[in-house]
Order: structure tokens, then C-alpha cells, then sequence
């Protein structure tokens, strides 16, 4: 990758040579080698399929916001819809869906006992909402591998304040309706 200095783009990055990583088949390898240790985990197949419908959908949504940069297979033929390259549109699509997210998380599980409130999910998408407002407005990047450094080590922190917010969560009981 290298980042496009200059541009108007919403994610001013240029993928253009990362045939596993943004491809549907390396996105369907990946989401396989997640279901497993789920699996192995919780036991439970569904769990499992879920993890990897979740992992694998990365990909389609990357889809509608790229430009052109993504694979089936790793091949030369890319695909993406460049909604990137509409920052007003993208930013609302992109706040809708993880609104959307956090929406259904909340009306479908409960806090632990102990905790009268959803403060530590508020608490997440609240790190999750500045995180995405330093990617659009933040400095530009020249550095590709302090990039990638930087994004494994937030990406890490976020999964361990993600497990801190669900840690004691419960689903709501069967058959009751959930938007009343």
C-alpha cells in the first residue's frame, strides 16, 4: 500500500498490490482460521459460523467503499464501488452502520448483575467513534510501516477493550421483543 498525499479521498490510501489480505478467498481463508478456535472455544457450530460471517463480511462492506482495489482471488481484475471518493456519503454510511451495531448489541444483551448501565459498551463506542474521526481527519500518513505497526497495536487494544465491555454481558431472554 502507499498513501495517496493530496488526495480527496476519505481514506487517502492506495492498495494496490495486497492480493491475500483484500481478496474474497484470503477473507474467506481468514474467516475459517477465526471459526476454529471459536469452535474449539464455545463448542458450539453456530458460534463458529457466525465468527466467520463476521470476519467475511469485512470484505463486503470494504467493497462499497473502495475504490477499485479489491480481488476475488488475488488476481489482476479489481473490484470496489469508491465510496471513498464521496467522503459526505461515506462518513454517514459509515456512522450508520456502526450505530446500527452498537443499537442491536444493546437491545439484545444485558449488563453483568453488578452493573446497573451499558457504560462500558457507551465507553467503547465512544473510543471506537474518535479512533474513526482521527482516520478522516487526522494528519496524513508517510510511513507505510509505522502505518501497519501503529494499526496492529490499536487493532490489538481495541479487541481487549471490546472483551472488557462484553465481559459479563447476557442475551436478553428468548421471546421477549426486543423493539418494543
Amino acid at each position: 500500500m502507499r498513501f495517496l498525499s493530496g488526495s480527496d479521498r476519505l481514506v487517502p490510501l492506495d492498495l494496490y498490490d495486497m492480493p491475500f489480505s483484500h481478496s474474497l478467498l484470503g477473507t474467506a481463508v481468514a474467516a475459517i482460521v477465526f471459526a476454529v478456535p471459536v469452535f474449539i472455544y464455545y463448542r458450539k457450530i453456530r458460534a463458529a459460523i457466525l465468527a466467520a460471517l463476521v470476519v467475511l463480511s469485512h470484505w463486503f462492506v470494504d467493497l462499497i467503499v473502495h475504490p477499485a482495489d479489491l480481488t476475488l482471488a488475488g488476481g489482476s481484475d479489481k473490484l470496489g464501488f469508491g465510496l471513498w471518493d464521496h467522503p459526505a456519503i461515506a462518513i454517514l454510511v459509515e456512522l450508520a452502520l456502526i450505530s446500527a451495531a452498537f443499537f442491536y448489541y444493546i437491545r439484545t444483551t444485558r449488563p453483568p448483575f453488578r452493573q446497573p448501565s451499558h457504560l462500558r459498551v457507551y465507553i467503547l463506542a465512544g473510543v471506537l467513534l474518535a479512533l474513526q474521526l482521527i482516520n478522516w481527519f487526522g494528519p496524513e500518513g508517510s510511513d507505510v510501516t509505522v502505518f501497519a505497526i501503529t494499526m496492529i497495536v490499536v487493532f490489538s487494544l481495541i479487541a481487549l477493550l471490546a472483551a472488557w465491555a462484553g465481559r459479563g454481558r447476557r442475551r436478553r431472554p428468548f421471546g421477549r421483543k426486543l423493539f418494543q
